[in-house]
């Protein structure tokens, strides 16, 4: 992503870059910004533009996210490989490069995710704030900005607070602080009085379908459904748009698993071609493999409801032409969705932990060709 571009907040961001042209920077910045409005690509597109006034090769440093003047610090909590003691920001480091490149339009709780830090209460703390004292008192690497990015300010301790405090009122020369924030009322009041708060809007459906169609190179339509369904938030567009791009990936592979399984009661050369659909299966990258477990059970869950009347509240999720969505459906209900349900949710849990996956989807889809005829007697 160019991190130069916003798709909202355009003119805060011309009067913004303005400013970093001319030189007038302030050097303790907030951006208060509602969920999924983006402060974090806005804060980068204007750390870029910073850097890029007195190095023009600054550009390609931002698009890895690996400028040496640039600083991270955001929440995090211990993990099994790292104590309390020790924890901060940069043992986190490359994982959180990662994650803003993936989408740096995610929130909170997909980074807690990402880290599987769930059941963990997340903060920043008094290392991370004295890793930017040191980080920062010392000369930039390239002679220009020293810019310190500060994402979820409203999760520094109050030792990290305190900490920063002092450096907040007394920079060192070319020195940059970009809090980041949801709720500017949880950052310490002394804090926020030494910045200069800018405030940032959620993005209009035409803006998130904007983002969509350039981003994701959606089609026109697609991203105008999924823009009035985000609910002006780029974060859930970003999630809706990969989910449809995935799907359309699965949906082939479903049509073929299914046909396979439904048919292999009869026919032994279909048991052949869905042992040779496992062998297939288990080639693709472990994550495909569980989110395409995900998607399966999706759809079975969309049939049973379509198969209960329920119409108005559930999709067809199948839209390739010569498959017959209505008559699949009329063999999806009470009799065999547990199964089915149960068969997937235990193949995903499998291939989790590593469990050998030729011998899961095999086992699955054979289990599938039983569960399959159960349905459709009534």
């Amino acid at each position: 992503m160019d991190f130069g571009k916003a798709y909202c907040n355009l003119e805060i961001q011309e009067q913004w870059f303005s400013q970093a042209e001319s030189g007038r920077i302030s050097h303790a910045q907030l951006l208060v910004s509602p969920q999924g409005a983006g402060a974090l690509p806005f804060a980068l597109g204007y750390a870029q533009k910073v850097f890029l006034s007195l190095d023009p090769t600054a550009g390609a440093k931002m698009k890895s996210l690996q400028h040496p003047d640039l600083f991270f610090c955001f929440p995090t909590a211990s993990t099994e490989q790292i104590t309390s003691d020790k924890v901060e920001s940069q043992q986190f480091l490359s994982s959180f490069r990662e994650f803003i490149l993936e989408n740096p339009y995610q929130e909170l709780e997909d980074w807690i995710s990402h880290i599987g830090l769930q059941k963990k209460q997340v903060s920043i703390n008094v290392r991370d704030a004295q890793f930017l004292v040191k980080s920062l008192s010392l000369k930039s690497y390239l002679g220009g900005y020293k810019i310190a990015i500060i994402w979820m300010a409203e999760y520094l301790s109050e030792a990290a607070s305190n900490k920063l405090l002092k450096m907040i009122e007394e920079p060192p020369e070319k020195t940059l602080f970009l809090l980041l924030t949801q709720d500017e009322s949880k950052i310490l009041q002394t804090i926020v009085s030494r910045c200069q708060t800018i405030e940032l809007k959620s993005p209009s459906p035409k803006q998130v379908q904007e983002y969509l169609t350039h981003e994701f190179q959606i089609e026109p339509d697609l991203a105008h459904k999924i823009s009035l369904e985000s609910q002006r938030d780029f974060n859930l567009a970003a999630k809706k748009a990969d989910n449809q791009i995935v799907s359309q990936g699965f949906e082939e592979k479903f049509i073929d698993w299914v046909r396979l399984a439904f048919v292999a009661k009869t026919k032994v050369s279909a048991l052949q071609k869905l042992n040779q659909w496992s062998e297939e299966a288990c080639l693709w990258p472990k994550e495909e493999q569980k989110r395409f477990l995900s998607y399966c059970m999706g759809v079975f869950r969309e049939a049973l409801v379509q198969n209960y009347g329920l119409k108005n509240i559930s999709r067809n999720p199948i839209l390739t032409e010569g498959f017959a969505w209505e008559k699949f459906v009329g063999y999806i209900d009470g009799a065999n969705i547990e199964a089915l349900l149960l068969e997937l949710n235990q193949a995903h849990f499998h291939i989790e932990r590593n469990a050998n996956p030729k011998i899961v989807f095999l086992d699955t889809s054979i289990k599938m060709i039983r569960h399959l005829h159960m349905g459709g007697k009534v």
